[in-house]
């Protein structure tokens, strides 16, 4: 089956959880259309985020820059389903998951933000998501559902999009590999039956180690710049919501939740001082942002407003 989202769904570790799709005259209605922000992530030096959201109304999950100054909206990439943006460590490309014309599924794309070019650096017919680059931006960490067994598998890959390399294939679902500062690890959150936890694995392979173990899913984890922590988002009583732990799993602790919302995405400053996540406080997405502890929860943008031009 090819995998395509649009914006009435969220993938969260390969799942579609809808949310609220309308139809053509009720997203033409500014008063009932809400678009959802999901996947943010900050630029490496801190000033912008990018991020996924309909926020043209086509239908479409598109690719967004926002300046955290201006608050000003540039729409980054169009065309198709988007997901998962990351950018390479000197801030001079991203990488994301994009629809691909070819395949006609999920394939992992780059954007040049010197020469305003992209190219797709796998062409799958399964989905390939969730990429991050190594800390030195020579390599590329992805999941694929290329397995027949409907597992999703770890690969490796030059920035080129050359070498694909499996890095783990036992046969659960294995998604939002990230490596850690350093270079030496990747997390990750896998499923062997129906549930999710974190992991943490070589980065040249080996035997994951499981950081956490309860009943809700684990989703979504992102080291901190230093190495030392790692955020993730986890859902308890029926709510998503955020919590942080040490690298090699202990001192799990709550740093957001709330019984009427869910809380996904989250994803550091450069500096280690912010977080930034997707939250459903007014049923719908949207970008907000709150200290590493939790404290002084804001939301980025109350109305969106978007610059049809490209971003500069």
């Amino acid at each position: 089956m090819r995998n395509r989202l649009k914006a009435g769904g969220i993938i969260l570790a390969g799942l579609i959880i809808l949310t609220g799709m309308r139809g053509p005259a009720a997203a033409a209605d500014d008063e009932e259309f809400k678009a959802q922000s999901l996947h943010p992530v900050f630029s490496p030096d801190g000033r912008s985020l990018a991020f996924v959201a309909d926020l043209d109304r086509n239908r479409e999950n598109d690719i967004y820059m926002m300046s955290l100054r201006s608050r000003k909206i540039y729409l980054l990439h169009k065309g198709g389903a988007h997901e998962a943006p990351s950018f390479s460590p000197d801030g001079s490309k991203i990488i994301f998951a994009a629809m691909n014309s070819l395949s006609l599924s999920l394939d992992i794309a780059l954007y040049d933000f010197d020469s305003g070019n992209t190219r797709f650096l796998t062409s799958s017919t399964s989905r390939d998501s969730d990429p991050s680059f190594t800390p030195d931006g020579r390599k590329i960490v992805f999941f694929s559902g290329r397995a027949s067994n409907g597992s999703f598998d770890l690969y490796t890959m030059d920035r080129s999009g050359d070498g694909e390399t499996i890095l783990l294939d036992n046969k659960n679902r294995n998604t939002s590999p990230v490596f850690s500062p350093d270079g030496s690890k990747i997390v990750f959150a896998g499923a062997k039956g129906r549930n999710f936890d974190i992991y943490v694995i070589d980065a040249n392979g080996g035997e994951p180690r499981q950081l956490t173990d309860q009943e809700g899913p684990d989703l979504q984890p992102r080291w901190s710049p230093d190495g030392k922590s790692i955020v993730y988002a986890s859902r308890r009583d029926g709510k998503y919501g955020i919590f942080r732990m040490n690298a090699d799993g202990s001192g799990k602790t709550q740093i957001a939740w709330d019984k009427d919302a869910d809380m996904l995405f989250p994803a550091w400053s450069p500096d280690g001082k912010t977080i930034v996540f997707s939250g459903r406080f007014r049923g719908f997405y949207e970008l907000y942002t709150m200290n590493a502890d939790g404290s002084d929860r804001q939301r980025l943008i109350d109305t969106p407003v978007v610059s049809h031009q490209m971003f500069p």
